[in-house]
């Protein structure tokens, strides 16, 4: 191994140094060792170099299952425990590695081999695009310093998967093998030159992953060149001092404005900016935008963007109604503020009173953010208000968006005085005299006129001409000091000018000419440079190519995809068949695989969740196979638009239930990643779904049971919940799914109804497998819960009221109405109810809370909260009650239990109208107890 010595990092059991063949003595020692007894302290060196070969090997399954598959005698003589002393022992006297993180302390046992497995197999390609993205922030400072390192690389590796995430969280692990990896050489103090090959090796067999580790590399290398350099010779300014770069988390690029030709006259766009920069820095935005949906100030002619639609460059929004200046743009709802504030401050308008945007063709028009005209183009022009006595060459258009107008804008090629002066006041400006465009390298984009984009890293070069009689020329960058730069004798030749350690962000660059006649003005030009991260292509697509899946979350688990908690809409040219695939995979191994095309563009996501629920997650080969594969894959492929996918793979956690048929039925199986903590089990069944039953594992590891239902597995404070499908025999088993769930208790208490709520959370958010019978009857109680609330809060003339239409699966409305409240009593509140009920299958949830809350003033007169928050509470109890846990505070439920018992009017007024809803609902939604209903 590899020797101890100040300043080197912690050692690793990879770093063992052996070469196959005494590899694979030590793996069949080991494994004979054990089919024979308890494993000692005598091999105990033996068994960590086996232990942390598995970790190094093993791709996203449990850990323990792996080992435990792969080592006979393990499951008898095995102690995880033990083993996680031994790796202890070896940390306290030779200095190895210790895990680090909130998962270290998760994972008590696991985390020992997996750090020492350095980095695993399948963790190496996100890895490698790390380093390749990260490449331009790299710096002297931060190659010595691998902690600050994998301080810095953790915060960018949010769009990664889960188990790479995981893996991040020990930054001082990150740091060591990102540095390792980074430094070209045969040598290096922090991993043993054999290990470190072995590593590259293995990551270098994926051809893309091979190029972002050697660019990485190459990055590095200029970096500790450029560290060697005693000077540094520059021909331009820059900001900062190359190898301060990297030391501050960086603006994004602006947004990007412009106007789109319809029929009715122009439409102002925007694109919102890549948010990726500022992710890095606060990680919790992309939680806030993978769960929040966005409203857009300006769009009122659609709903709020979807969650994750923000986490996709390239996003083109048309807003109908000019929101003002001053107004934030993107505004996420139930978000906290500092998160909205961020937004705002990367997503606005420039200052008025006008906007100036260059025509780049007969349709479509990019905003000039200089607000610089020049002679012989064409613009449009966007105001607030109307201008009187404007030049000629300025003239009304239609404008496609309220509170704006727009106006035409020829600029003549000769434009006097005069008019310079007339559109000053419009704070538009008139270059003429001077030429600023990009020259040398091409930059990512140039907009033709005032504004080009290029990638950090790379050095922008300007080229300035001028027709006029030129003395000095100088450049000032962001308001800073001017440079001088030598200007060219001939009036035909240009001056250049390099800009080198530029930060991501906006940079205006102001150019001065002062001429020969020293009785003219000076003139003036100017250029916006704009500078991006470097973007790898996502498999999944972007808004800017033919194809497009768009995942929310943004990178979904493969639990999300299954459980169809994720959203997943394919954008492309409408009309269009795509071929659609989808794959359950075990590393290399395709388990199970379906077509489900060719689908017509678009697929919307309800669209995509019923396709995929009956053609995939419903077939036998796929729920059986679930359980033992580590990833999904969906693949969407044209002959001509070319082929996007996105892979879900499965979350890391303590405690996961598996499940599986065999020739004795159905089962449970647990994966327990705690290990050293004792495993409570509780089985509740479909007909008396609030009774709990403490059960034990069987000899052969699983859980059965005949009749099915709910199996909860809690340890260390982490709980698992999973339904098991009730065994089908034939007619008399499928007319027991049919009969109502009994309850255990029925009290009109505070107690009662608390426990209530938390076990229906239990039933909803518990795992379904791809059985049909399983979600049915896990629906059945789910529906249950609701309904036996009701009747308890409202009373038994309510509850026989509510069993008569369960009965016959239709809204009797006069039947609930009588119940609702005596004859005469609540008239005014029944009639307005029933007009809400009218129009409540065209109203959204949230609208259908507001127009609730209004109609509670006459019942609800002085109770002391929030009347909208009281009404979303009714709604949530009489429609989904497992959703209060989480959308409110214990002490609020309590509250609000009180006054509906108080006041039972309001909870069956509420029914009432999730009933109707429901009943009018023609479109099905497997996720929803009640259609209608989403408490998203």
């Amino acid at each position: 191994m590899r020797a101890i010595q100040v300043g080197t990092g912690p050692v690793f059991i990879l770093e063992h140094g052996l070469d196959p063949s005494e590899l694979e003595t030590v793996r069949s020692n080991v494994r004979a060792a054990l089919q024979k007894g308890p494993p000692s302290r005598k091999w105990a060196l033996a068994l960590l170099v086996y232990a942390a070969e598995v970790g190094y090997h093993y791709e996203g399954e449990e850990y323990w299952q792996t080992f435990e598959a792969t080592t006979p005698g393990w499951t008898r003589y095995g102690d995880r425990t033990w083993l996680r002393d031994r790796f202890k022992e070896f940390a306290s006297a030779f200095g190895g590695a210790q895990p680090q993180g909130a998962w270290a302390g998760q994972f008590t046992n696991i985390c020992w081999p997996i750090t020492h497995a350095v980095l695993p197999t399948d963790l190496q390609l996100h890895l490698a695009r790390l380093l390749y993205e990260y490449r331009h922030h790299l710096t002297a400072n931060l190659l010595a310093n691998p902690n600050e390192l994998g301080v810095r690389l953790a915060a960018r590796a949010v769009r990664t998967s889960a188990r790479f995430r995981v893996f991040c969280q020990n930054t001082a692990l990150l740091g060591q093998v990102a540095s390792a990896l980074l430094v070209d050489a045969g040598e290096t103090p922090l991993l043993l030159a054999s290990t470190l090959r072995r590593i590259v090796s293995d990551l270098s067999a994926e051809r893309e992953a091979r190029r972002w580790l050697t660019d990485a590399r190459t990055s590095a290398a200029k970096v500790q060149l450029r560290g060697l350099a005693t000077h540094a010779v520059r021909s331009a300014p820059s900001v900062g001092r190359p190898d301060e770069r990297g030391s501050e988390a960086r603006p994004v690029a602006p947004a990007k404005f412009g106007l789109q030709r319809n029929a009715v006259g122009w439409q102002l766009l925007v694109e919102p900016p890549d948010f990726a920069p500022l992710i890095a820095r606060f990680p919790e935005l992309e939680v806030a935008l993978s769960t929040s949906r966005c409203m857009v100030a300006g769009m009122t002619r659609r709903p709020p963007l979807p969650p994750s639609y923000l986490l996709y460059v390239g996003l083109r929004v048309e807003l109908d109604r000019w929101p003002g200046a001053d107004v934030p743009v993107l505004q996420l709802e139930k978000c906290e503020a500092h998160l909205n504030q961020l937004l705002a401050d990367e997503c606005r308008f420039t200052a008025g009173p006008c906007w100036v945007f260059r025509l780049a063709g007969p349709t479509n028009a990019t905003e000039v953010r200089t607000k610089a005209v020049r002679p012989g183009h064409e613009y449009i022009l966007i105001t607030e208000r109307q201008f009187d006595q404007l030049p000629a060459w300025i003239a009304p258009t239609s404008a496609d968006c309220a509170g704006v107008y727009a106006y035409t804008m020829s600029v003549p090629a000769e434009i006097s005085s005069a008019d310079v002066l007339e559109i000053a006041r419009l704070n538009i400006g008139v270059t003429t005299g001077v030429d600023v465009r990009p020259a040398g390298l091409e930059p990512a984009s140039w907009d033709g006129e005032g504004s080009g984009e290029w990638v950090v890293g790379d050095e922008p070069i300007l080229g300035i001409t001028s027709t006029l009689a030129v003395r000095h020329c100088g450049v000032i960058l962001d308001g800073g000091e001017p440079v001088r730069v030598g200007w060219p004798s001939g009036r035909s030749e240009s001056a250049y000018v390099r800009f080198t350690g530029l930060d991501v962000g906006s940079h205006m660059v102001r150019v001065a000419l002062l001429l020969d006649d020293a009785t003219a003005p000076p003139v003036e030009g100017y250029l916006e440079i704009v500078v991006r991260e470097p973007r790898v292509r996502a498999a999944s697509g972007t808004y800017r190519e033919a194809l497009l899946i768009l995942a929310g979350p943004a990178s979904p688990t493969l639990e999300d995809l299954w459980e169809g908690r994720a959203t997943i809409d394919v954008l492309g040219p409408s009309g269009v068949a795509v071929e659609v695939g989808v794959s359950l995979e075990r590393g290399s191994e395709r388990i199970a695989h379906k077509q489900l095309g060719p689908l017509t563009l678009p697929i919307a996501a309800h669209v995509w969740r019923e396709i995929f629920d009956r053609d995939f997650r419903q077939a036998k080969d796929v729920y059986q196979g679930y359980d033992s594969a580590n990833r999904g894959v969906i693949e969407i492929t044209h002959a001509e638009l070319g082929a996007v996918s996105l892979q879900c793979e499965r979350a890391f956690v303590p405690l996961r239930w598996g499940s599986g048929e065999d020739r004795n039925g159905y089962f449970l199986r647990l994966h327990d990643n705690v290990g050293d903590q004792v495993v409570r089990v509780e089985h509740l069944d479909f007909d008396q779904p609030d009774a709990t039953t403490v059960v034990d594992v069987g000899e052969d590891g699983l859980f059965r049971a005949g009749a099915g239902g709910l199996y909860v597995a809690r340890s260390a404070g982490y709980v698992a919940t999973s339904i098991m499908p009730p065994l089908i025999r034939g007619l008399v088993d499928l007319q027991r799914m049919s009969v109502p769930p009994r309850f255990l208790t029925r009290s009109r208490t505070l107690e009662a109804l608390r426990a209530w709520i938390s076990t229906t959370a239990a039933w909803a958010q518990a795992e379904v497998p791809g059985n049909p019978f399983a979600a049915a009857g896990r629906d059945r109680v789910v529906r249950a819960f609701p309904q036996a609330i009701a009747g308890v809060i409202g009373g038994g003339w309510w509850e026989q009221a509510e069993a008569r239409v369960e009965e016959d699966q239709s809204i009797e409305r006069v039947q609930l109405d009588a119940a609702l409240a005596r004859p005469g009593e609540h008239s005014g509140f029944r009639l307005d109810l029933k007009q809400l009920v009218n129009s409540s299958p065209t109203l959204s949830t949230p609208e259908r809370v507001r127009e609730f809350a209004e109609l509670s003033r006459a019942v609800l007169h002085s109770e002391p909260v929030d009347r909208r928050w009281l009404a979303e509470f009714v709604l949530r109890l009489a429609s989904s009650p497992g959703t209060l846990d989480t959308w409110a505070g214990a002490d609020d439920i309590e509250q609000a239990l009180t006054i509906a018992l108080e006041v039972p009017f309001i909870l069956r007024a509420a029914r009432y109208l999730v009933l109707a809803t429901h009943y009018a609902s023609a479109a099905p939604d497997s996720l929803l107890s009640y259609r209608g209903w989403s408490w998203e």
